[in-house]
């Protein structure tokens, strides 16, 4: 992650490695999730902001 906290249009840059160990093709859904304590308004604790599915071959790893 390139911060820990944003202010106004700051954007937020995350990378990850994700790995299929298996013998057979596999894919993974990958969450993030976002919180705001010091909101205005009244948000959920934790609330999804991205998503992308990744279709891995057996005992392949890839870098997003």
């Amino acid at each position: 992650m390139s911060k820990t906290e944003l202010n106004g249009s700051e954007k937020l840059k995350i990378g990850l490695t994700i790995e299929n160990t298996g013998e057979i093709k596999g894919t993974e859904v990958v969450q993030l999730y976002m919180s705001d304590p010091i909101s205005t308004v009244i948000r959920p604790e934790r609330e999804l902001v991205g998503f992308v599915r990744i279709a891995l071959d057996p005992l392949r790893r890839e870098r997003k």
